[in-house]
């Protein structure tokens, strides 16, 4: 039979703390780099561009250009178009400004721009930023919604953008949304669709 010593505050204890020997956290987990660049909060993308590369236009200073896709193929918005210029979309991260919230593909031809919503009509170099392959009479554009002067610290925000050939068996990253219009009207070359993340603006703060 075992003894009886009465109730007992606890079975076990422990001792924490740090000894001559330990190092700090961040030193003694080894991150690889771009894991760990990626869970840093990033600052909402404000402003978006279309460049014709073909045409010697360059990607604007403070912009990043969308060059490749996620396994690495040509984010050209005319993918494999025969005739169509080489055209890229550019974005441009910042906290000078409201954030953009939204962004679109706009069919000229067949449907009306939608409410609050802006569309890129032209190049950082004065050239229709026209998204159509070759000769398309049918126009194409990329469009966004910007958040309001007065917009909360917890609202979401575009914070990344990436472009994907589904036919090359690409789909959209993890928690992005896709614009479910082609951008590539030439009777050539691949589909490509434009996908963004859209975060918590306060967190990114």
């Amino acid at each position: 039979m075992m003894e009886d010593k009465g109730p007992r505050v606890a079975d076990y204890f422990v001792v924490a703390g740090m000894t001559s020997a330990s190092k700090p956290l961040e030193e003694e987990i080894q991150f690889n780099d771009n894991c760990h660049k990626l869970a840093k909060p990033k600052t909402p993308i404000t402003d978006v561009a279309v460049i014709v590369k073909s045409l010697g236009e360059e990607v604007p200073q403070g912009y990043t250009c969308v060059e490749t896709t996620q396994t690495g193929l040509s984010a050209d918005l005319n993918n494999g178009s025969l005739m169509g210029p080489q055209i890229f979309l550019c974005y441009k991260r910042g906290r000078d400004k409201p954030p953009l919230t939204d962004l679109g593909v706009l069919y000229e031809w067949k449907e009306r721009l939608k409410h609050g919503c802006q569309i890129i009509q032209t190049t950082p170099y004065g050239r229709p930023a026209i998204i159509s392959g070759g000769t398309s009479s049918q126009r194409i554009y990329i469009t966004y919604r910007r958040a309001p002067e007065n917009t909360a610290q917890n609202s979401l925000a575009v914070t990344d953008i990436c472009i994907i050939v589904p036919s090359k068996g690409e789909t959209p990253p993890h928690t992005f949304c896709r614009v479910d219009k082609n951008l590539n009207s030439s009777m050539w070359g691949s589909a490509v669709y434009l996908c963004y993340k859209k975060s918590l603006a306060k967190t990114n703060t």
